[in-house]
C-alpha cells in the first residue's frame, strides 16, 4: 500500500518517558508538532481507514484541543463547505469489527460479497473475515492518510460488484471422463445369454475370457464424457446444466458377444440343425 511519509518533514520522534510529567510534556510536544504540520500522525503498518464523514453540525464538545489543533487545511475547507470532517479508525480496529458484528450485519456482508462473484456458500467465518480484511486494506490504500480517495471498505466492495455487473454473466465449462469396465462376472453372464441363444449351450471358460478382453478394450475406447456448464449471473444466481455422451450400453455388449460366437464353426452347424431345419420342415409341410 502506498502511504505518505509517516513522520512530518523536519520532525523527530519524541522519546516516550516513564514519569508522569514527562508523559504530559511528550503529549504536548506531539500535539504541537501535529498542529504545525497540519496532518495526522500514523503508523504505516496500521494506517487510518476512511469510514465516512461526520455531520457538518457535529458538536466540538469532547474533542481534545490537540486534536482540533491538528486538523488539516483540507478538513477546515470541508467544514466551510458544509461537509463534515472525515471519520477514521486504524486498520487493526476496523479489521476486528468483523467479530463484533451482529448476525444481520454478517448476512449483509455475505450478500454483498456474493455480488462481487465470490462463492460464499462454502466460506466459513475465518474466510469471511479474511475477505473483509482485504477490503479494509484496499480502503486504506485509497485513503492514503487523507491524500487520496475517501472510500470505505463497503464502498470498495460495491465498486467491485458494479464492475462485475458491467462484465455480464460468467460462464464456466468443465469436462469429465469415466470408464465403465466389465468384470469377469459381467462377461460370464453376457456370454451365457448369447451362447444359449446361438449355440444351445453354456459358454466355456475360454469363451468367457475372450469376451471379457473384447469388452474391456471396447469400453476403454468408448468412455462416457460429461460436459458441465455453469453460468453465474451478476446477481449471484447460478444456472447449471450437463450432457453425457459416449459410453457402452448393455445392447452393445450383447452384440459384441454374439459377433464373437458367430465367428466359430459351431454357430453354422447349430443353426443348420435347428433354425434352418425347422424352416425346411415348415416348407415341406406346406407341400411346396
Amino acid at each position: 500500500m502506498s502511504t505518505p511519509t509517516p513522520m512530518p518533514s523536519g520532525s523527530t520522534p519524541v522519546p516516550i518517558p516513564t514519569d508522569q510529567k514527562g508523559v504530559i510534556a511528550a503529549r504536548d510536544a506531539q500535539a504541537a508538532a501535529k498542529a504545525q504540520a497540519g496532518t495526522q500522525w500514523y503508523d504505516p503498518n496500521n494506517p487510518p481507514i476512511y469510514l465516512g464523514r461526520e455531520s457538518p453540525t457535529a458538536p466540538l464538545m469532547g474533542r481534545r484541543p490537540e486534536a482540533l489543533a491538528g486538523e488539516s487545511d483540507k478538513a477546515a475547507a470541508a467544514a466551510r463547505r458544509g461537509v463534515g470532517a472525515p471519520k477514521t479508525q486504524n486498520y487493526e480496529d476496523v479489521v476486528n469489527q468483523f467479530y463484533t458484528w451482529d448476525d444481520a450485519t454478517k448476512q449483509k456482508f455475505r450478500a454483498q460479497l456474493a455480488l462481487t462473484g465470490v462463492d460464499v456458500q462454502r466460506m466459513n467465518d475465518a474466510q469471511l473475515q479474511k475477505a473483509w480484511s482485504g477490503y479494509v486494506a484496499q480502503s486504506g490504500a485509497y485513503w492514503q492518510n487523507g491524500n487520496g480517495k475517501g472510500l470505505t471498505p463497503w464502498d470498495v466492495m460495491s465498486m467491485d460488484a458494479m464492475n462485475r455487473e458491467k462484465q455480464g454473466p460468467v460462464k464456466t465449462t468443465s469436462t469429465s471422463t469415466a470408464l465403465d469396465i466389465s468384470t469377469r462376472e459381467d462377461s460370464a453372464y453376457i456370454a451365457q445369454q448369447a451362447a444359449r441363444s446361438l449355440l444351445g449351450r453354456d459358454p466355456t471358460q475360454q469363451e468367457i475370457s475372450k469376451l471379457l478382453g473384447t469388452l474391456n478394450q471396447y469400453e476403454r475406447n468408448n468412455p462416457r464424457v460429461t460436459t458441465s456448464t455453469s453460468t453465474q449471473q451478476p446477481g449471484g444466481d447460478t444456472e447449471s446444466s450437463s450432457t453425457t455422451q459416449g459410453g457402452v450400453s448393455a445392447e452393445a455388449r450383447n452384440m459384441l458377444a454374439q459377433q464373437q460366437l458367430k465367428q466359430g464353426p459351431e454357430y453354422g452347424a447349430y443353426q443348420a440343425a435347428t433354425t434352418y431345419f425347422n424352416d425346411l420342415m415348415q416348407v415341406l409341410g406346406r407341400g411346396y
